[in-house]
């Protein structure tokens, strides 16, 4: 913790500018300062299925992890869920809590949603002081049988998204290089045939191109400077689709060339550029996420040189080359990929292929690394049915971490680069040609870092504004209290920071709640507190919602989906319902007190001054002038403070004291006293007096019109997936039906070195294919997937 926040500290007073204030103009320099300065996180979520009906729940496993090793990260304690419409509305919200990069919730779904394409997005704060971009996106669908599905045909636009990259970004006249294109429908799906005419402005012909996959490919052009290029794009039968004008050519400039021969991969840096002959060095920094950086240096020969790099010192997954002119701007960029050789192999094997209804499926999972050596991992696992609404899933995290991830926008199909396939290598270089970088820009290097959103390295964290009520200035060094009343209340002190900000931390509040901030109205009644939105109000627009349609054949499937769904629900409500009690500490934040008195032990008072004066030792009550004062009775000075203590009901302060002296005892359980002065925080108590509701939940106190009450949602519980058993002759005989089509859900199993994990369990009363899902990531960041299919049956009738 102590490194952590060192961290922190340097993070937030050592902005990047300040190094370049200071004259670090190499590239690489820059780069490294960058990186230590930066630290990424990347967010995983998988969820059970990619399909769901209203009344379902969505079962996830959220993976953070560090964005260039791909280890499990704990600085980030909470990962923020959210379910967007099409609108990019967040119909759905929870706060995932995370320990040591790993956590699991479920989020249910009512009734009042639509059928339609969501998106399921997921980040950290800290993630928030970067591009929304790079925020997890992954589209789910959710059909609601209860209100009209419009079932039609699906109609996709004729309309295409035609686009041309030249490799390294520049078509530079009279030196020959690729341009690649992309051409998608309206959907974001790849064209799958098409002929590609590059035109000049004379309407001559100068190259032609048809896709190699997913409507990418690349075609080598000279261009002549003046020259205005574009491209037809034609059907089959010759039909025009579309028009589109080629980058505009260089008169002079920088061109990058990137081919593998020999094992190595070569990079070959042209320019017409007069100033390169008299300047001729170049730099080429070639780095994977932000690290395993190598720097070359060279100068240009007749306009020209190669750089060559041993493709085995690359590390998996996407790399990037720029390069630098002799002034140090970055006058090219190109992207590599490199297929991963170090993914984790996980095994899943099933004792059956075959089973009937309500058998036992026991499976053993093992995890091995390239050289068949057992690797221990964590691992979620997913077993549902398939149908025509259900597909097998395709989104996993060894494509997202090593490709998908560090790309704009939805890639198709992005399991199919890591295939062994006989264009896979190709195609992963024609993605390449066609995405730019965009986790990182060599222009961030020249501005100053912000880092406006910390880490919640303990906890959930609430934050807000404090401003003078008549002006809106800020409101500095002012104490603000942070309450959730409660059984075990939550209770937070704080002072406002020089430009107002509050910042409280909630550790352990799981659930929804009741926030109840405010000031000390008895000192500083002049001040507005402004609650801060916890979720991120930005919107990527690289992840369009693809439009919602469903087939008229589906409306089988969906309904019997729907019936199964409520079967399942009307019978097992009890058992689908229960919450994993999180591992909190029960005590509240005083401890135990010096002494506690429960009020039913004692003779009832119908007035509080009569409880507190006859029962309560440790304080003393005074009036004067009409105002009551509490002294507590300092167990080691043995004399009374002068000053009130800390007043809590239900953990919420009270700042005058008449306010309890005027509540009904009868409604207060118990009476906490801490005869100490109390430290907590910046801020020190001449003892505390804390008063207990039977009801946790003030019991009709009136809180001051000044404070800020608000309903609030904590941390998402965890709920306990069900999954009955069928061991016993009588349980399989059971007439309480078994309508299940997610059969297993495991957020988080471990596997070892010694020997396969083994799970069971249970067919429900379904026939059909079901799939084993599995995805997972090792300590040191080697992320894997596997599954499985199997068939159940109808169980023979004796």
């Amino acid at each position: 913790m102590t490194l952590l926040r060192l961290f922190l500290i340097l993070l937030t007073s050592s902005p990047i500018a300040l190094g370049l204030a200071q004259g670090i103009t190499d590239p690489g320099n820059k780069l490294d300062a960058y990186r230590k300065q930066n630290l990424q996180e990347k967010v995983f979520i998988h969820t059970d299925r990619t399909t769901y009906i209203t009344g379902d729940y969505i079962w996830l496993r959220a993976y953070v992890v560090d964005g260039s090793l791909h280890r499990p990260l704990g600085m980030s304690r909470v990962v923020y869920v959210e379910i967007l419409d099409a609108a990019n509305q967040a119909v759905l919200q929870a706060k995932v809590p995370v320990k040591d990069g790993a956590g699991h919730t479920s989020m249910f779904l009512p009734a009042s949603l639509n059928s339609g394409n969501y998106t399921l997005r997921a980040y950290t704060r800290w993630m928030r002081n970067y591009s929304p971009d790079f925020f997890f996106h992954r589209p789910i669908t959710i059909v609601n049988p209860f209100k009209p599905l419009g079932l039609q045909q699906q109609v996709v636009s004729q309309d295409l998204d035609i686009q041309f990259f030249a490799e390294g970004g520049n078509m530079v006249a009279g030196i020959e290089g690729k341009v690649a294109f992309r051409v998608v429908d309206a959907t974001g799906k790849g064209l799958s045939s098409f002929r590609g005419y590059v035109l000049t402005g004379d309407e001559d012909t100068v190259a032609m191109f048809t896709p190699v996959r997913f409507g990418l490919g690349n075609f080598t052009i000279t261009p002549q400077a003046g020259v205005e290029y574009s491209a037809v794009i034609t059907d089959g039968r010759g039909r025009v689709l579309g028009r589109k004008s080629l980058p505009v050519v260089m008169e002079k400039g920088y061109a990058l060339s990137v081919y593998e021969q020999d094992g190595r991969v070569s990079i070959a840096v042209r320019s017409n550029d007069p100033n390169s002959t008299l300047q001729p060095q170049v730099t080429v920094i070639v780095h994977n996420r932000l690290a395993a950086m190598q720097v070359l240096r060279g100068q240009l020969s007749s306009g020209r040189t190669v750089f060559r790099v041993d493709k085995a010192r690359l590390r998996d997954g996407i790399t990037h080359i720029t390069v630098f002119d002799y002034e140090g701007r970055p006058v090219c960029e190109r992207l590599i990929f490199k297929r991963p050789e170090n993914l984790l192999s996980i095994e899943a094997v099933a004792d059956r292929k075959v089973v009937q209804t309500r058998d036992a499926i026991k499976t053993r999972l093992s995890t091995t690394d390239a050289q068949g050596q057992r690797k221990p991992a964590s691992l979620s696992v997913s077993v549902f049915r398939l149908d025509s609404l259900q597909y097998e899933e395709r989104v996993n995290i060894a494509a997202y971490l090593l490709l998908t991830s560090d790309l704009p926008g939805t890639i198709e199909s992005p399991e199919y680069y890591f295939s062994a396939a006989e264009d896979a290598a190709v195609c992963a270089d024609n993605l390449m040609l066609t995405h730019g970088w965009r986790r990182f820009t060599w222009q961030q290097l020249n501005e100053e870092t912000e880092h406006k959103f910390e880490p919640e390295y303990r906890g959930h964290l609430i934050t807000g504004r404090l401003v003078n009520a008549e002006d809106g200035t800020p409101a500095p060094t002012i104490p603000v209290y942070l309450s959730v009343p409660g059984k075990r209340f939550h209770f937070r002190g704080t002072q406002s920071k020089i430009d107002g900000r509050v910042v409280h931390e909630l550790a352990d509040f799981y659930g929804p709640g009741q926030l109840i901030i405010q000031t000390d109205w008895s000192k500083d009644s002049t001040y507005r507190y402004t609650l801060d939105n916890p979720f991120d109000s930005r919107m990527s627009d690289r992840f369009p919602v693809r439009h919602f349609s469903l087939d008229p054949s589906f409306e089988s499937t969906v309904l019997a989906r729907s019936v199964n769904m409520q079967l399942h629900n009307a019978y097992r409500e009890e058992e689908k319902n229960k919450i994993i009690p999180p591992h909190n500490d029960t005590l509240v934040f005083y401890r135990i007190p010096d002494q506690q008195y429960y009020l039913d032990d004692y003779t009832r008072f119908p007035v509080m001054e009569e409880v507190m004066r006859e029962y309560v030792s440790a304080i003393m009550v005074r009036k004067r002038q009409g105002k009551y004062y509490f002294h507590v009775l300092n167990n080691k000075t043995k004399e009374m403070f002068r000053e009130n203590p800390l007043v809590l009901l239900d953990g919420v302060p009270l700042f005058n004291v008449n306010s309890i002296i005027e509540f009904d005892p009868l409604k207060v359980k118990r009476l906490d006293v801490v005869s100490t002065r109390y430290f907590y925080g910046r801020t020190s108590y001449m003892g505390i007096t804390s008063y207990a509701t039977y009801t946790g939940d003030l019991a009709g106190f009136q809180i001051d019109r000044r404070a800020l009450v608000v309903p609030y949602d904590g941390l998402s519980w965890q709920r306990e997936f069900y999954s009955p058993v069928y061991e016993t002759e009588d349980q399989i005989k059971s007439r309480l039906p078994d309508h299940r089509t997610l059969l297993y859900w495991a957020p988080d199993i471990k596997t070892s070195k010694d020997a396969p994990t083994e799970l069971v369990f249970y067919a429900g009363d379904l026939p059909g294919t079901y799939l084993m899902f599995v995805q997972g990531l090792t300590p040191d960041g080697m992320p894997g997937t596997a599954q499985l299919t199997f068939e159940v049956e109808e169980r023979d009738v004796d």
